[in-house]
């Protein structure tokens, strides 16, 4: 089989499969930044500027804007063909420096189950991908999602878990958390019916687990070629090399912005690459195409299908889940909606840079964030402000960019809102502009537009209009840019 150039070494950079999120929810219903190559010291001055230009072209406008649609066209949105690969040396632009760490204990304390397990009814899955099945005698878990359901608030939240976090792992000591599963095997293992990466989770997240389910990448492919293929809202390109057609060489491909319709082996392809980015941006793709193969799910009869597609799924996943189980979940599942679903992340503002003794990159746990963190990921969306809100928007596209509009409402659907993509505006419009008709009632919700969309208090017109059919009307201006999120952090979630 054919090597590919940006994953040559496997056992490092296995794949990642979010598939096992799709299961769980039809059921109920990172780490050190990548460095694709390295750079000579002549060259790294000149890169630093040019990935900083980078991170400068996504800066948000600031200026007064007019409510008044322009009657000229705005120019054509272009796309960098040939992405800035970041390298060590980039890292100087981070937010803030790594703080002085002390290495942890090798047995810390258990965290303890976390206070929402005793508020609520949780059913907490631990979704894994790896590439057991490639290799011999040795693997890694790369894909570590946790989809927590709560049945009192009929709302589910979703976890990402970097493959680097630096935790203790019971009866071996401290190592990655994608260690555990090797570990189980190499000690035969057997204190916890789900196995040692669910008591490692458990032991320093406090968050129990109750269901397991893992896919390889086979089976990921099978699995959204079995739903007919997911549709993706792809807001930042995404370039790195795929196999030809030949099924030999490894050729540049380069996904650009826009509604792709995928098949297995494109969604494996979008969830795998970092060539470009980092572990932690993967990982937000992960929850972008998890979102998709949700509402692919949805769509496809789920109560009279799942039955008959059981036996293949179990082909293509490994679940202590049985089909009873499964189909208590459905009416959960078609009852979701955007400001029900909530994406969670241990990034950036959770852990520490570290590098350990032996030359290990790996992420430390900051325990103050992360535990805020984990926190929210078990408190329910709709006991936040915005979800109390339960804001609707129609998007309209007046950008001259293909599919802004349904880019600009999975972007809002993100941050919790309820939004319908509307087509193509009746005139252009330069800059993006919000119409509030709810008369400044909504304000949380009207402060997650402006955040989503990055947009300033100038883009904002209150047009307070009986008729309006929604609460707010977004027109997507000539300035949209999808892409607002750095490849070092995913998209924040709003309070």
């Amino acid at each position: 089989m054919a090597n590919d150039p940006s994953d040559s070494q496997r056992r490092y950079n296995p794949l990642i499969y979010i598939a096992p999120a799709l299961f769980l929810l039809v059921l109920l219903g990172g780490s050190w930044l990548v460095i694709q190559s390295a750079v000579s010291a002549r060259a790294g001055e000149a890169r630093r500027v040019a990935f900083a230009a980078t991170a400068t072209s996504l800066a948000l406008p600031t200026a007064p804007l007019s409510p008044t649609p322009p009657q000229t066209i705005a120019p054509t949105l272009t796309l960098p063909v040939t992405p800035v690969i970041p390298t060590v040396e980039d890292l100087h632009i981070l937010a803030t420096p790594a703080p002085q760490i002390t290495l942890p204990p090798d047995a810390p304390p258990p965290m303890g189950l976390l206070p929402q397990h005793y508020q609520y009814d949780l059913v907490n899955f631990l979704v894994l991908g790896s590439d057991r099945l490639e290799t011999t005698g040795s693997y890694r878990t790369d894909a570590i999602v946790i989809v927590s359901v709560n049945r009192t608030t009929q709302t589910v939240n979703l976890l990402s878990i970097p493959r680097d976090l630096y935790v203790y792992i019971p009866g071996w000591g401290m190592d990655r958390v994608n260690t555990a599963e090797l570990h189980q095997l190499q000690t035969r293992y057997t204190n916890h019916r789900l196995g040692l990466l669910a008591e490692t989770i458990e032991y320093n997240l406090g968050i129990r687990i109750d269901h397991l389910a893992r896919v390889d990448f086979t089976g990921f492919k099978a699995l959204v070629d079995l739903l007919g293929g997911i549709t993706v809202p792809v807001d930042c390109p995404v370039s790195g090399y795929r196999l030809a057609t030949n099924g030999i060489d490894w050729v540049p491909f380069l996904l650009e912005p826009g509604i792709h319709h995928m098949d297995g082996s494109l969604a494996l392809w979008y969830v795998r690459q970092r060539m470009d980015s980092s572990d932690f941006e993967r990982n937000r793709r992960q929850q972008i195409v998890l979102r998709a193969l949700w509402r692919q799910a949805v769509t496809s009869d789920l109560p009279r299908n799942l039955p008959i597609i059981w036996d293949t799924l179990r082909q293509s996943v490994e679940t202590d889940v049985t089909l009873d189980q499964a189909l208590g979940f459905v009416p959960l599942v078609l009852g979701l909606d955007a400001g029900r679903v909530e994406s969670h992340f241990l990034g950036l503002d959770e852990v520490n840079l570290w590098r350990t003794p032996n030359g290990a990159s790996v992420l430390v746990i900051d325990p103050e964030p992360f535990t805020l963190t984990l926190n929210r990921f078990l408190t329910p969306p709709v006991e936040n402000h915005l979800n109390g809100e339960r804001a609707t928007v129609s998007v309209l596209n007046a950008s001259g960019m293909n599919d802004a509009d349904q880019l600009a409402a999975a972007q809002l659907e993100w941050a919790g809102l309820l939004a319908f993509p509307q087509g193509a505006s009746s005139a252009p419009f330069a800059q993006t502009v919000v119409y509030d008709h709810t008369g400044q009632v909504k304000e949380s919700s009207r402060g997650a537009i402006q955040t989503a969309l990055g947009l300033s208090a100038a883009n904002i017109v209150l047009a307070t209009d009986s008729a309006a059919t929604t609460d707010f009307t977004v027109v997507v201006g000539a300035n949209y840019q999808s892409c607002l999120t750095s490849p070092w952090k995913p998209f924040s979630q709003p309070e």
